[in-house]
């Protein structure tokens, strides 16, 4: 089973049950498992239709939000890989690691992180597409690779049924086996190196590890779990992510204050693990088109 292959089975299982809620302007907004899932067909198909291949890879940067997750979610579940990078990247970090990766995709919170890629952009000629989650303060540019996340939400929604076979075509296709992420090394010695991680990585290594460790995660009932570090991270991945995705775990709260996480921590125990990958090194693939940039 794959990464998609098991959001998708919760989504069958508990369609209604509460997958995420995400504090919006002081409010909590939820989505449940159903709605997480169409979200997740919905930007895969607008992705395809971009021509995002199996094997291409998406970076995405920006806080924890429910749409880091969609696109984490969709990227892999149409056979491509996805990678985070941390918000306190530099330009020249983060031209490193898209380069290093072979991005097709930019996936940017807000006008933040959209400048922040600008910067550099001229020496990452694989990306294609800007996605932007928060377009609130994006104006004034005219870089046509810039689209809006939810104007690719629509498309994907909106998509023919050939298309929408097409999705469970690439979904059904991948592999436990496969590589879904790439997660950067701190480079504390040099540069930092791209580490392949499979599905099978995840879900067995990470997921089904923290289960054993903490069994009342897949107990019944909602089980609230906090997503604090920076989804580039693994282990929040593991956590905040894909633990849930197990059939009887529960709710995922993406992004929260330090103050909501001080008071969580004093009816929670605090635990630390290490995780490793598989040990190879990712080198992206080489296409005749690999250096053709759009706009």
């Amino acid at each position: 089973m794959t990464i998609g292959q098991a959001i998708r089975a919760r989504a069958r299982l508990t369609p209604d049950d509460p997958a995420v809620r995400e504090k919006d302007r002081g409010i909590y907004r939820e989505r449940t498992w159903s709605q997480y899932a169409d979200d997740i067909q919905a930007l895969g198909i607008a992705l395809m239709e971009r021509g995002v291949t199996p094997g291409d890879t998406v970076a995405i940067m920006g806080d924890p939000t429910y749409r880091w997750m969609v696109a984490d979610a969709a990227t892999i579940s149409i056979g491509a890989i996805s990678f985070g990078i941390y918000t306190t990247c530099s330009g020249e970090e983060i031209q490193h690691q898209v380069t290093t990766g072979g991005a097709v995709v930019f996936v940017a919170e807000n006008q933040e992180y959209v400048d922040k890629f600008l910067e550099v952009s001229e020496h990452c000629p694989t990306v294609r597409h800007i996605v932007v989650e928060d377009t609130r303060a994006l104006f004034g540019y005219d870089d046509e690779r810039i689209c809006e996340f939810d104007e690719l939400l629509a498309e994907g929604r909106a998509a023919t049924s050939e298309l929408q076979v097409a999705f469970e075509a690439r979904l059904e296709q991948a592999e436990s086996t496969d590589t879904a992420l790439l997660v950067f090394t701190s480079g504390t010695t040099g540069q930092s190196k791209a580490a392949q991680i499979s599905h099978r990585n995840f879900l067995v290594g990470g997921a089904l590890q923290l289960a054993q460790v903490f069994p009342e995660t897949t107990e019944p009932g909602d089980k609230r779990i906090i997503a604090h570090l920076s989804l580039a991270h693994a282990f929040e991945r593991i956590v905040a992510l894909y633990s849930p995705s197990s059939p009887r775990s529960s709710s995922t709260s993406a992004r929260t204050s330090s103050r909501s996480v001080r008071r969580s921590t004093r009816c929670s125990r605090s635990c630390s693990m290490a995780y490793h990958g598989s040990g190879r090194r990712w080198r992206p693939r080489r296409s005749p088109t690999s250096n053709a940039r759009a706009g």
